[in-house]
Formats: structure tokens, sequence, C-alpha cells
């Protein structure tokens, strides 16, 4: 089993996800991901560069596996620079850096002047819809976030306050654009 540690861009200033990071080597967890949010989930909140944030952790640390939660290709980040980036943590650490890829949301793409489109009707349990997901922290609600994926629309498990998805797959296009399957 590996153990690994979630730094929050958008809870902690980069100088104290750093030390953040250099603890968690020390616990010998086995690697870490730093959120990369383009803004604060609540106030008052942090948003240090997570592209950046990962160069100082990378070079603080020696053997920790270091890269992304989720960075999404979207339109705040093109995915050739993408690609670049994640190269360059492979080339950089040795091997230890990583890319989490996913598809987006609009609390990051919106303030980088992506018209994120309108969530639509519900659909009801068994159908095939557009994925809306209700994000809730300890500071924030964000409601109505379309994502870029397709999914069936199930009941959730006994117990729990929310509905599940399946068969998931991304949308054929979003904002005019088509969408690659496995790139997206």
């Amino acid at each position: 089993m590996r153990y690994w540690v979630q730094l929050a861009t958008e809870q902690f200033p980069p100088s104290e996800l750093v030390e953040q990071a250099l603890a968690a080597e020390r616990a010998s967890f086995d690697g870490l991901n730093v959120s990369d949010h383009y803004q604060p989930w609540w106030e008052p909140g942090h948003s240090g560069q997570a592209w950046a944030l990962l160069g100082a952790i990378g070079q603080a640390t020696e053997r920790i596996a270091v890269g992304t939660g989720v960075t999404a290709p979207v339109y705040r980040y093109n995915p050739a620079v993408v690609a670049q980036f994640g190269a360059t943590l492979q080339e950089l650490f040795g091997g230890r850096g990583f890319l989490g890829i996913g598809s987006g949301e609009s609390l990051n793409e919106s303030p980088a002047g992506m018209d994120w489109p309108d969530t639509g009707e519900q659909v009801p349990y068994g159908q095939l819809g557009q994925v809306v997901m209700n994000h809730i922290s300890k500071g924030m609600f964000l409601p109505n976030n379309l994502e870029r994926d397709m999914a069936v629309r199930m009941p959730g498990p006994a117990g729990q306050l929310s509905d599940s998805v399946s068969a998931v797959r991304p949308v054929a296009t979003f904002d005019g654009e088509a969408v690659i399957e496995g790139v997206y």
C-alpha cells in the first residue's frame, strides 16, 4: 500500500506548503499532490501557482513523488504547455514528477475568460446528461459547476446525501470546441 498527501494551494501560502511537503517526506509518505486552482475557495484564502510551487517542492525534497492533483488543459492552460510542464517535472526530479489531468471547472476557467455554459435541467435517474457538481467546503458553496463529462445519473449509496454517476465519458464539444477523448 502507498500513502499520499494532498497539499491545498487554496488554503495555505506557498511557503507553508513547501514546509508541509518536507514534513510529508519526513513522515514517509510516498507522494504528494498539490491542487491547481486559480482562486481561493474561501476567504481569507490563498491561490499560489501550482507549477511554481512544485518546482520549489521538488528542489526541497529528495524522494517523494510530486505533481498536481488535477491540472485541466482546457482554457487557462493549453494542452501542449501542460505536456511540457509534465515532462519538465519528470526531467528535473528524476522521474518523481507526475501530472494529474482533469476536465476543469468554472471556478478556475471563468476567471481566465472562458464562457462557462449554463447547467440546464436535471435529468431523471438512469438517464444520460452532462455532469454538474456542487462543491461544498469549509467556507464556501459553489453550486451548479458544469463539468466536461457526460454520465448516467444514479441514486447515491444508502445513507449518502448525493447522487452517483456511471458510464462517465467526455462531452463531444465544450465551449464550441471538439473534446478529444482521453485529453480533455
